[in-house]
């Protein structure tokens, strides 16, 4: 049985066992603990975009939260990315500066077309899937940048969509820790089933809007029989926190995924990272993976609720240890 718990839950619990002292932070206003180790300090956040690992620079954490710059600086520096562009609803940087043609959100639906519906949408800094999803159209594409407009959402990124298998990989000090495929709620066909007999055996209601437009794109129907093995993704986004779920888990790491996570380390400056990565064909090879994103702020609560608990008191540990130079 799975056991949820937060991230600073987490981090108490590994504080404790570690030998560190701990506290709150404005209690109970703020979802922010002190550690210490009796002379030095660190303020580790929860819910936040940045703030949770005391060895990340602070320069980093900002790079990694602007997608866009982030994979321009990796691409720069030979890593394979999903294919995208950044587009802007409003100025972003210096009042009053102008946005470009090719960066306006008239220019964004020139590039949808170019690369052809459907396509993966998603704010340009932030996390946990909020805001993101799988566009089949332009008016979908129109009504989600108005909805982005009204959250005050500034700049958004347009990614070619895919289907391929994608994967959480968590790094520290260089070296890989952990890898899970992050799994969408899914339905499969057998053949006999409707679509909507599927998805009641699953208990799951996917958001009305994606699955008309899926429904369009399959030329199906809620009634239609779901042809045997055939799989239809439930949900637009991978996200563990939005449900996704955790399979194909894996501390044991290949030597040139290690060394493929240490060469982003060392490009970052990031101490701690998740990697997020679409894979064709096997999940060993980093020459299979495109970069989606990476994640400054990546949680552990995902695996210590699939019951991964001494790993996560391990990798805290690691970092704290780090911190104080024990």
């Amino acid at each position: 049985m799975e056991t949820k718990i937060g991230n600073l839950q987490i981090l108490k619990k590994s504080a404790k066992k570690a030998g560190y002292s701990f506290g709150f932070v404005d209690h109970p206003y703020s979802e922010s603990i002190y550690v210490t180790n009796g002379e030095k300090y660190f303020i580790s956040r929860s819910k936040t975009k940045y703030g949770m690992y005391p060895i990340n620079p602070k320069f980093a954490e900002h790079l990694a939260d602007d997608k866009a710059v982030t994979k321009r600086f990796l691409k720069k520096f030979g890593f394979r990315i999903i294919r995208g562009k950044i587009f802007h609803i409003s100025s972003p940087g210096i009042p009053g500066k102008q946005i470009k043609p090719q960066d306006t959100v008239n220019a964004a639906y020139k590039y949808a077309r170019k690369i052809s519906y459907p396509v993966f949408v998603k704010p340009n800094s932030g996390s946990r899937g909020s805001n993101a999803r799988i566009i089949f159209n332009q008016a979908g594409l129109k009504r989600h940048i108005t909805k982005m407009k009204n959250n005050k959402i500034i700049s958004f990124l347009i990614e070619k969509f895919t289907a391929r298998p994608e994967y959480r990989i968590f790094v520290v000090n260089g070296k890989v820790q952990f890898m899970y495929r992050k799994q969408r709620v899914t339905i499969t066909g057998t053949g006999k089933h409707t679509i909507e007999e599927l998805l009641a055996e699953q208990n799951f209601k996917p958001d009305q809007e994606y699955l008309d437009g899926l429904l369009r794109k399959e030329k199906k129907t809620i009634s239609s029989v779901l042809a045997s093995k055939h799989e239809l993704f439930m949900q637009e986004t991978a996200n563990i926190s939005m449900g996704a779920k955790i399979t194909d888990y894996r501390d044991k790491i290949p030597k040139k995924v290690h060394n493929w996570a240490n060469r982003i380390y060392k490009t970052t400056g990031l101490g701690v990272f998740g990697i997020d990565v679409f894979t064709k064909g096997g999940w060993d090879d980093p020459q299979n993976y495109l970069i989606i994103e990476i994640n400054s702020n990546p949680a552990l609560s995902g695996i210590y609720s699939k019951g991964y608990k001494d790993k996560t008191y391990k990798i805290w540990k690691n970092i704290m240890d780090r911190f104080f130079n024990v």
